[in-house]
């Protein structure tokens, strides 16, 4: 097509494309993509100028949308991964605020866990296969009856729970639960607990009582020692606090979690445990790694017990 035909389209199109506010080198660029023909270019000439516009408008919307989902698709994971923590963060506020979703039963009796992160739990007990979980905050009692039910399914395992009072309508009963009843951190239960520990079992520990940060702290280094090693110290509830819930509940289990892997390396997160995305113990599944003799143990006149 010659220039000067151009030339004229442009001459008769711009003036009637800039009244209306668009951009006429945007169209021209959408013409070079699709050259019509010189019988086109006719047309096009006789046509009325919004018409010819809104034409045009829409040969250029088409373009930038096919080149925004050509960007779109070449950097997909990219994009998603800028976008990924706040939806989680979004989806984890909603579920959490919500109170349904982790406000659940198992076999009848309430437990107040998320359900990705019981999964999680039966993942590690198949694969840890710890002989006794020691567990603070019994509640109603469903998470103990959940780890029991576990370990019948395995053939081996009992669950010592404690909590400092008992619901009125009492526990579930099972064989393979015991309940203790007191301070988590009195003198008298961690001696009770560390009684229970027979030669050569395998220790897992739920920390699941009251959140606040000093009390977890407390718990963290009375219990960290009865862990052994390859089994998980689980703390849960560190999403409190703004990690990313709950911004006026205060510090709690994060800040007693961060504050006690500074001083104890034989503790690891397993991040590995989080890959469902939300977990209401982020940074809490804490792997227990190293030497057993090598760890720091708590003095016995501050926490009335040691470790095994």
């Amino acid at each position: 097509m010659p220039l000067h035909a151009l030339a004229a389209v442009y001459l008769r199109v711009a003036p009637g494309l800039d009244r209306m506010g668009f951009n006429p080198m945007m169209y021209f660029l959408a013409l070079a993509i699709f050259p019509p023909t010189d019988k086109g270019w006719d047309v096009v000439t006789n046509m009325d100028q919004h018409l010819a516009g809104l034409i045009l408008t829409i040969i250029a919307a088409i373009v930038l949308a096919g080149v925004c989902l050509i960007v779109a698709y070449r950097f997909r994971y990219k994009l998603l991964s800028i976008f990924e923590r706040g939806v989680c963060a979004l989806f984890h506020w909603l579920c959490y605020r919500d109170g349904r979703s982790w406000s659940i039963q198992w076999m009848g009796h309430l437990l107040l866990k998320w359900p990705p992160d019981l999964w999680m739990y039966q993942e590690i007990i198949f694969e840890t296969r710890p002989d006794l979980i020691i567990e603070t905050g019994t509640y109603k009692g469903g998470s103990a009856l959940y780890f029991a039910n576990l370990f019948d399914l395995i053939g081996n395992g009992r669950v010592v729970t404690v909590d400092i009072t008992r619901p009125p309508e009492g526990w579930p009963i099972h064989r393979r639960i015991e309940y203790l009843l007191g301070s988590s951190t009195s003198p008298e239960i961690l001696a009770a607990i560390e009684g229970r520990i027979r030669p050569g079992e395998r220790v897992m520990v739920v920390l699941d009582s009251f959140h606040s940060e000093q009390h977890v702290r407390e718990e963290l280094t009375c219990y960290s020692g009865f862990v052994s090693p390859g089994c998980y110290l689980v703390v849960e509830d560190t999403n409190v606090n703004g990690h990313p819930v709950y911004r006026a509940h205060g510090p709690g289990p994060m800040e007693a979690v961060v504050d006690f892997l500074k001083t104890n390396p034989g503790f690891v997160p397993d991040k590995s445990r989080e890959r469902f995305k939300i977990t209401f113990s982020p940074n809490g599944w804490l792997k227990r790694i190293g030497d057993p003799v090598a760890m720091k143990q708590p003095p016995r006149d501050e926490v009335g017990s040691t470790s095994r």
